[in-house]
C-alpha cells in the first residue's frame, strides 16, 4: 500500500518548505525533531509564565468541589512521573483509586487501603483483556478514568507488527477504554503538544516504520483525534484529551543520553513540575463546562488537524482489533 505523509496547516507546519513525499525518513525524522525541540522551548516559556499567574488552589478547588457518585477512579500508568502524582491528588480528596502499572509494588499493604494496583502490559492486548475483566469483576463505576499510560522514544519491538507507539499510546488505550466504557462518567487521555508538529498518513497506516519522534508525536495525534472521533459517535460520552505540560520524568528514559541527562539535572528546575501538571490534568477532566472530544492545553481547547475524515480509519481498524 502506497502511503503519502501529510502535515498539519497550523502555524508550526515548517514542513510546507519541503516535498515531505519525496525526502528521505531520515531526513524527515530530523525535521520532526527538530519541531519537537522548538516546540518544547516555547512551550517551556508559556508554560513557566502561566503557571506563576495562576496557584495550584485555584485548580485544587475545581477537583475538590467535583461532584462525585462512586468516588472510585481509575488511573493507568499510576506509576509513572504524571500518574504517581495524580494518585496522590485523589487520594487526598479522599477517592477510591484503581491504578495500573507496569509492576505492583513489592509491598502493597505499605499503601493506603483505598489504593489498589493491577499490573498491565500495555504492549499485550491479553493482559489488557484480563485486567478489564479484573477490574469489572470488581463490579464498580468510575465518576473518572485518568488514561496517563505511554511511551516515547522507543525502538520498534517487531517490523511486522504495529507500531510501538501506535499500539501502546493509542490502541491499548483505545481497546481498554472500549472494554471499560460503560463504567466510566468522565475520561481524559494524556495526548501531547507535540501532536502539533505531528505528521499523519493517508491512508492511516498503522504499521509504518518511523522514527522515535516523528512515531510519538503522530501517535498523540492519533489518540486526540480519535477520542475527538469517538465524541461524534455517542454524544453521551464525556472524554477528552490534553497535554499535561511539559515535564521531566520517566518519559524520557528512552531518550539520547544528553537529553536524559538534562532531564535529571538541570530541566526540573525549569519545565513544569508533576505535582503541577496533574493537578491541571484533574482541574480539565473536573471543568463543569468540559467540551467532550476536545483536546486541551492549560484547560483552553486547541484545535489540530482538521483533515478529519481520514481518521475515522483508525476506527475502523480498531474495531477489528477489538472485536
Amino acid at each position: 500500500m502506497q502511503v503519502e505523509w501529510k502535515s498539519q496547516s497550523n502555524s508550526w507546519d515548517f514542513y510546507r518548505m519541503f516535498n515531505i513525499s519525496r525526502i528521505s525518513p531520515y531526513f524527515l525524522e530530523f525535521l520532526v525533531m527538530i519541531h519537537v525541540y522548538f516546540l518544547a522551548a516555547w512551550l517551556a516559556i508559556r508554560e513557566f509564565i502561566f503557571d506563576l499567574q495562576i496557584p495550584d488552589e485555584i485548580f485544587l478547588q475545581k477537583i475538590q468541589s467535583f461532584p462525585r457518585k462512586s468516588g472510585f477512579a481509575l488511573v493507568t500508568g499510576a506509576d509513572g512521573t504524571i500518574g504517581s502524582e495524580i494518585v496522590k491528588i485523589l487520594l487526598e480528596n479522599e477517592y477510591k483509586i484503581i491504578g495500573l502499572v507496569q509492576k505492583v509494588p513489592k509491598n502493597p499493604e505499605d499503601y493506603p487501603q483505598n489504593l489498589k494496583f493491577l499490573e498491565c502490559d500495555f504492549s499485550k492486548r491479553e493482559d489488557i483483556r484480563k485486567v478489564s475483566e479484573k477490574i469489572a469483576n470488581k463490579n464498580v463505576d468510575f465518576d473518572l478514568a485518568i488514561f496517563t499510560a505511554g511511551v516515547m522514544l522507543v525502538e520498534n519491538l517487531d517490523p511486522k507488527k504495529i507500531e510501538t507507539h501506535i499500539q501502546i499510546n493509542v490502541i491499548s488505550q483505545a481497546y481498554l477504554f472500549n472494554l471499560l466504557s460503560s463504567k466510566i462518567t468522565r475520561s481524559i487521555f494524556l495526548s501531547s503538544a507535540t501532536s502539533r508538529v505531528a505528521l499523519y498518513s493517508q491512508p492511516i497506516n498503522l504499521k509504518s516504520q518511523l522514527g522515535p519522534y516523528q512515531a510519538y508525536s503522530t501517535s498523540k495525534l492519533y489518540l486526540a483525534k480519535y477520542i475527538e472521533h469517538l465524541s461524534h459517535k455517542n454524544s453521551n460520552l464525556k472524554i477528552v484529551s490534553c497535554h499535561p505540560g511539559t515535564v521531566p520524568g520517566k518519559l524520557y528514559r528512552h531518550a539520547n543520553i544528553v537529553v536524559k541527562t538534562l532531564s535529571k539535572i538541570l530541566l526540573p528546575w525549569i519545565l513544569r513540575r508533576p505535582k503541577r501538571a496533574a493537578i491541571l490534568v484533574l482541574a480539565t477532566i473536573c471543568s463543569e463546562d468540559l467540551k467532550s472530544g476536545k483536546y486541551y492545553e492549560d484547560l483552553e481547547i486547541f484545535e489540530i488537524c482538521n483533515d478529519f475524515e481520514v481518521f475515522r480509519e483508525i476506527d475502523i481498524f480498531l474495531k477489528g482489533k477489538q472485536e
